[in-house]
């Protein structure tokens, strides 16, 4: 995919680390601009003026060396980094155009460095990241080990609370755990994976 302008922006969370890529689609009369935001910086080529940005979630965005900046049609989606960033006292910078994106020094494992043990699948970070729409298996970082758990989002005749997202509930436990999602924190948890079979469901925000 190829967006029409991109921004990197650098997160920085109780010292965690990781960079995203901001990026614009211009629209037409018919449709309006549209933005997205990928899951984080995995490596990145580079090839006949495009930056290949790899993202943990598999993804990849083309992005022409003259298109960085901010524009109309990404300037939501930085908005919305930026305000989930004072949201969560996180640090948000936006990294210089002038950056040498083949040789920054990305954080080592970014975005997989929460345990050890498990580096085997793309860490995604509820600040930045939406949980899936869908029911489906998922893990979740908390109290730092990670559980296997079943998602079950917010079905269109919940009665729950406004902002409540969804439960994660454990799947590997003699009792079983009901973790909560929740627009207004992430007291809960923050962290999670998606088995492979099943990354289709997760969207970049």
């Amino acid at each position: 995919m190829k967006p029409d302008a991109w921004l990197v922006v650098k997160i920085t969370t109780d010292g965690e680390v990781i960079h995203k890529v901001v990026m614009g689609w211009s629209g037409g009369y018919l449709y309006g601009d549209s933005w997205r935001v990928n899951s984080g910086i995995k490596s990145v080529e580079y090839d006949d003026g495009f930056y290949k940005f790899h993202g943990f979630s598999g993804s990849v965005y083309d992005c022409h060396e003259n298109a960085y900046g901010q524009k109309m049609c990404n300037y939501i989606g930085l908005q919305q980094i930026i305000r989930a960033c004072e949201l969560s006292n996180s640090e948000c910078e936006i990294l210089d155009e002038d950056t040498d994106w083949l040789n920054y020094t990305y954080s080592p494992n970014e975005g997989k460095n929460l345990n050890p043990s498990h580096t085997s699948l793309p860490v995604f970070d509820r600040k930045v990241d939406a949980l899936p729409n869908d029911k489906c298996a998922i893990e979740i970082f908390n109290d730092g080990r990670w559980l296997a758990c079943e998602w079950n989002p917010r079905t269109a005749d919940s009665q729950a609370d406004v902002g409540y997202i969804g439960t994660a509930r454990t799947t590997d436990s003699p009792i079983q755990i009901g973790l909560h999602a929740w627009e207004q924190n992430d007291s809960e948890f923050r962290y999670f994976c998606i088995p492979e079979n099943d990354q289709s469901e997760v969207r970049d925000q």
